[in-house]
């Protein structure tokens, strides 16, 4: 994490550079070890939203370099993705099967896997990992090369600013419509912003750091409340996941009710988070 930030001493579009090599290799580094490891994939999944974050930010200086490097990068990420949502679905359910008292574990863990096959019959992952690193290391290499001009740093508070005006309106989204889409949406533009205001985090004070916590906790919530609706979807009609335990209540009800609630207390968050406009907030924070 100290690596992903920008010092005040340096140009911005320079230094959004340096985080973006320095993220590459980690990236690639950890690459090996996630065509075993579920942590090490779920690590390069996280860093490759970290990349298409500072990306976006430095559209002012990167040019149409900005889009192509970022597309290339969700290329890897979609490349992984069939293997890391199996397995965090797998820990959720593990996690709240347990809760609820559930004896049908295997049985349940049986109809998540073959939905997910279903839905997506499964790759060769030592096959996509190592493809996504032959993607990443010619990023790297092209990122490299790139020759950037000199940019006003007010041009990259003005990417930040959009990216929380994205959010905001994102956030507002959410609250119309209150689906499935319009969460996926949310948590994505937010997760956006917040590793935006983690280059940033040298650039204000308290207030600032406050702003980047309350983001943290917003992903926390709607990540929660997405991957609980996705899994209860998949259990829906699942005589195991059906059959009442504690409560009175389902499995899959259970899920339902997490996710709502989730989805609620990350309403009441980003209503703090996003109740002024975007040029003034962000300006009072960054300084």
């Amino acid at each position: 994490m100290m690596s992903f930030r920008l010092h005040q001493t340096e140009a911005t579009a320079q230094g959004i550079r340096r985080v973006c090599l320095a993220e590459l290799e980690q990236t690639c580094a950890g690459m090996v070890a996630a065509s075993h490891d579920p942590v090490a994939l779920h690590e390069v999944r996280k860093q490759l939203k970290k990349l298409r974050a500072a990306l976006d930010l430095a559209q002012p200086a990167f040019g149409r370099a900005a889009k192509t490097e970022a597309k290339a990068i969700q290329g890897v990420a979609r490349l992984l993705a069939q293997y890391r949502e199996t397995e965090a679905l797998l820990i959720l359910l593990e996690r709240e099967a347990r809760i609820a008292g559930s004896a049908d574990f295997d049985f349940l863990e049986t109809s998540v896997r073959l939905h997910q096959i279903a839905h997506r019959p499964p790759g060769n992952r030592s096959r996509d990992v190592e493809a996504g690193s032959r993607q990443l290391a010619e990023v790297k290499a092209r990122l490299e090369k790139l020759s950037l001009p000199e940019c006003p740093e007010g041009l990259f508070r003005r990417r930040f600013r959009k990216s929380y005006k994205d959010a905001r309106d994102a956030c507002n989204a959410l609250a119309d419509k209150r689906n499935g889409d319009a969460l996926h949406h949310f948590r994505k533009v937010d997760k956006r912003l917040l590793n935006q205001a983690r280059l940033f985090q040298d650039w204000g004070g308290e207030r600032f750091a406050d702003f980047r916590k309350k983001l943290v906790q917003l992903d926390d919530l709607l990540g929660r409340a997405r991957d609980c609706a996705n899994l209860a979807a998949i259990l829906r009609g699942v005589p195991a996941a059906e059959a009442p335990l504690q409560h009175g209540f389902g499995l899959r009800t259970r899920l339902e009710s997490a996710s709502a609630e989730a989805t609620q207390a990350a309403m009441v968050l980003a209503a703090r988070v996003y109740r002024r406009s975007s040029r003034k907030f962000i300006a009072r924070m960054l300084g």
